[in-house]
């Protein structure tokens, strides 16, 4: 059951967000939309400041910000990358913003979706800045290997960016990152191999394919990357964002 009240209680706003997060796991990604987008016009819209960039009209910053993360992926899932990017704007150039690797993550992705490949590196690796810069202080095992996960997928992010733009050698040392960190994983391995195949290094393309082979035989992890990912297409200079939040 919605609710359809328009009253902004704390209450109100929890239980909304609630069951927005949960036709979004659950993959009805309209009704998902639909209910992110109302709890936004409740927390405050983005509008356009005198200065330029984007500031919220209303005082739930945190939760607003909170929830245009949560829209963008979701947007950048059903291909809406402009919309995306203009969330995650809002969020970075709010005054009160704080830095977000996910927001930052995110637009890099539109912008290499719509095709602003020189665009989306700063954002990405302003992303893997954030989270490398804690990686240290984090002492818990399980908390670190997240981190660890989320650095992996960044690297990956960018090393596609950096594939398109035919940077081969940047890619590469982007992916070699990504697999230390995630050494389980096969699409890292395939990734890698389609690097050196464009660098007409055939044994080691033909080795890391075959890792790949074996990972995704003996169990290695899905090549679904969970939250934020970018697949690219073989045939295209397209990058398509997929998002499961």
């Amino acid at each position: 059951v919605w609710m359809n009240s328009k009253s902004e209680s704390p209450l109100n706003l929890k239980m909304k967000k609630f069951w927005a997060l949960l036709n979004h796991a659950m993959g009805n990604c309209l009704i998902a939309y639909k209910q992110y987008k109302e709890i936004i016009e409740e927390t405050g819209s983005c509008i356009q400041a005198d200065q330029g960039g984007f500031v919220p009209e209303k005082t739930d910053v945190l939760l607003n910000s909170d929830i245009r993360l949560l829209l963008s992926s979701l947007c950048l899932r059903m291909r809406r990358p402009r919309e995306a990017l203009r969330h995650t704007n809002c969020i970075l150039q709010s005054p009160d913003a704080v830095a977000s690797p996910n927001a930052l993550l995110n637009q890099g992705i539109a912008y290499a979706i719509l095709g602003h490949t020189e665009q989306a590196l700063e954002p990405i690796s302003k992303a893997l800045e954030i989270v490398d810069s804690h990686k240290g202080t984090i002492n818990q095992k399980h908390i670190t290997a997240n981190i660890g996960i989320a650095l992996s997928r960044m690297y990956y992010n960018r090393c596609a960016v950096r594939y398109f733009l035919h940077v081969f050698d940047a890619a590469k040392n982007d992916c070699d990152e990504a697999i230390y960190l995630e050494p389980s994983n096969p699409e890292m391995y395939w990734f890698r191999a389609k690097i050196y195949a464009a660098e007409f290094l055939k044994r080691e393309a033909m080795r890391d394919f075959h890792s790949a082979i074996e990972l995704c035989r003996t169990g290695g992890k899905s090549s679904d990357f969970g939250q934020r990912r970018l697949s690219v297409s073989s045939n295209t200079s397209t990058l398509t964002a997929e998002s499961s939040q």
